[in-house]
């Protein structure tokens, strides 16, 4: 295998033997192979983005079951190539964000996060994400701009702040909702902007007064890196009422 990666894309012919390696059981092969499709770089893009394309209709199907609501989503082999093959498979990884399935897009956005900064041309196609019909998709695709960085205009964050869709209101596992977990994704993400989220500083002081504590948490974060005195101030006053656990509220009797 370290061969093969060190022959680069002189050995493309080896593509659909090494694409065959990915999410098998066999963790050590799916590394090495994972690496060596991203030292093969460009000729192993496109098989790389219909592979994603057939898991998507696979799970679409219901042929395959990832688990979206485990402690972490574990995303496929696949993107995690791509995301290292990086500016080659910038394209057409925002052409899968388009796909019909559901498993491709989020594979697909997660993969344009993986490459930080270089993949600041692929920004209006994320942020066009954060309009998607699947939750999963939406938190991905912030993510990655969070982690991006470069370019990201953090108002487009901060709308998923305010909407309002009945399916958010689903609860998942620890008692929170869609809706609570898109708001912790878009704070983590301003908080990875630091200063860039400054415009955004008044719509994360009112995040700080939201019913769900995670999501006030990392507002403060975020108000934190911002760095404004009026941030910082936001912050401390924040700090000086949380002196008794909000989740006990409904217990106090005075």
């Amino acid at each position: 295998m370290a061969q093969l990666a060190d022959a680069g894309s002189a050995v493309a012919a080896a593509v659909p033997e090494l694409t065959a390696m990915l999410n098998t059981a066999h963790q050590a092969l799916r590394t090495s192979a994972v690496y060596t499709l991203a030292a093969i770089a460009e000729p192993a893009v496109e098989p790389l983005c219909e592979l994603l394309e057939r898991a998507g209709v696979r799970v679409s199907d219901g042929a395959e079951s990832p688990k979206f609501d485990d402690r972490w989503i574990t995303l496929h082999d696949a993107a995690y190539a791509l995301g290292a093959i990086g500016a080659p498979a910038l394209g057409p990884l925002q052409r899968l964000l388009n796909s019909p399935h559901e498993w491709t897009r989020m594979n697909a956005a997660f993969a344009l996060g993986e490459m930080d900064s270089a993949a600041s041309s692929a920004v209006p196609a994320l942020e066009a994400a954060l309009r998607d019909e699947s939750h999963y998709v939406i938190r991905i695709a912030a993510s990655s701009l969070g982690t991006i960085q470069k370019t990201v205009a953090s108002g487009k964050l901060v709308q998923l702040l305010t909407e309002k869709h009945p399916a958010w209101l689903e609860e998942k596992k620890k008692g929170w909702t869609v809706g609570d977990a898109v708001s912790v994704t878009v704070a983590v993400a301003l908080t990875r902007l630091g200063h860039q989220a400054a415009a955004s500083e008044e719509d994360l002081m009112a995040l700080l007064r939201a019913p769900f504590d995670q999501a006030g948490f990392f507002a403060a974060q975020a108000l934190n890196r911002i760095g404004s005195v009026k941030a910082k101030q936001a912050v401390i006053e924040n700090l000086l009422s949380q002196r008794w656990d909000s989740n006990l509220n409904k217990h106090r009797k005075y």
